[in-house]
């Protein structure tokens, strides 16, 4: 259950969040703003930034809104229907693309460091290919849960007339060690382990690469030296794979939790909310805070901020920005 102040609060932070968010998105997608956001790694971003806001509001209509006293009305606890089988497939479609879609950053920022010859023409090339994989593979791992059944279930308070729901998800039991388990679990579990090694991988061989390069004065010629734009890029990455652990820890405590068949659990699962919104909702903050130009464009369209127009500044952030992918 979710008291009403807790659920103001969640609102509170979530509504302007998501409102950001869509300006965010807005910006980075705008023809107008094209020669500054039109290059592979905003295209990517963006995609990740609107899948977010699906799963927010996925887990809004799922969990915080029903669970929820004063809001439960406007609910019916009922056997499993379209809806409700699209709020589950929803939340582990989103939940796996967001794994796939910030490795395929961790990839994208990799090669601008491993390889700055070669970065920008292939991304151009091949950036919507490694979308449709990222969409496919979270297909892959989620497609089950669209046929599984969910239900929202009526709980009483004991005392009082008031009520909250739950949403059930049904699962296919799988048998892991010898002991039943909901294949969304493990597949959540694994893949969240996979995807963090990988992008911990990378991220790793990439900080080594530019440390090495830094030392080394004679490799400081211009085809080899990584920008301060392209930098700032790839600490976005390396930020929001920070975040991202948190849903790790998440998936892989939860499926220990059930494995050992412990009623830890229940409190255990009390904490997705919290997870979930950090997942969900930090990207637009961290890319604010790491680029210029998306601060720059984000408050010109809040209109916090003249437009720069045909300035020097603009010019100049146009002509940085065009190494970047």
């Amino acid at each position: 259950m979710i008291p009403l102040h807790f659920e103001i609060a969640y609102l509170s932070i979530g509504i302007p969040s998501l409102i950001f968010y869509v300006i965010v998105i807005v910006s980075l997608l705008k023809k107008s703003n094209k020669e500054t956001f039109g290059l592979p790694f905003y295209r990517i971003f963006a995609v990740i930034c609107v899948v977010d806001c699906i799963n927010y509001v996925v887990n809004t209509v799922s969990f915080r809104i029903p669970m929820c006293p004063t809001f439960s009305s406007l609910y019916v606890d009922s056997q499993s229907s379209i809806l409700t089988n699209i709020l589950h497939f929803g939340l582990f479609f989103c939940g796996y693309f967001v794994i796939f879609g910030q490795s395929l950053i961790t990839i994208n920022r990799f090669s601008a460091v491993a390889f700055p010859l070669k970065h920008q023409k292939f991304w151009r090339k091949y950036h919507l290919h490694g979308i449709g994989v990222a969409l496919s593979l979270a297909l892959a791992c989620s497609g089950h849960t669209a046929f599984a059944g969910a239900w929202f279930i009526r709980h009483d308070i004991e005392g009082t007339k008031e009520y909250f729901l739950t949403l059930f998800m049904s699962d296919i039991i799988v048998t892991v060690f010898g002991k039943p388990m909901m294949l969304s679990s493990v597949i959540a579990a694994v893949m969240s382990t996979f995807g963090t090694c990988f992008q911990l991988t990378l991220n790793s061989t990439a900080m080594i690469l530019l440390i090495r390069r830094r030392k080394k004065t004679g490799a400081s010629t211009s085809g080899n030296k990584v920008s301060k734009v392209e930098l700032n890029l790839f600490f976005l990455s390396v930020a929001m794979f920070l975040v991202g652990l948190s849903s790790t820890f998440y998936n892989i405590g939860a499926a220990a939790i059930i494995f050992m068949q412990s009623a830890a659990i229940v409190p255990f699962v009390d904490h997705y909310l919290w997870v979930a919104d950090l997942n969900n909702l930090s990207a637009p903050y961290l890319l604010f805070m790491v680029s210029a130009s998306a601060r720059r464009t984000v408050l010109e369209a809040i209109g916090l901020k003249k437009k720069s127009g045909g300035s020097v500044l603009f010019s100049k952030t146009n002509s940085s920005s065009t190494q970047v992918s």
